[in-house]
């Protein structure tokens, strides 16, 4: 499987590397791990949220993409 995206972002509490991978849903529940909560949203919507810093280059590269499919 390979990489769609991958941003790079500098935190003040060190370095991280966000990597994107285009998935399928096979199932209809999606556990949540780390965030309170997840949202389908169409794609012109995409950069109305208020993103991490390290989220906004993959937002950006699938609204680029995508854009004509909402």
């Amino acid at each position: 499987m390979s990489c769609y995206a991958e941003s790079i972002y500098k935190y003040e509490f060190g370095q991280i590397k966000l990597l994107a991978y285009k998935a399928e849903c096979l199932q209809q529940t999606i556990t949540l791990s780390v965030h309170s909560q997840i949202r389908w949203v169409e794609t012109k919507e995409l950069l109305d949220f208020d993103l991490a810093p390290a989220d906004i280059p993959i937002a950006e590269k699938l609204f680029k993409a995508y854009r004509g499919n909402v």
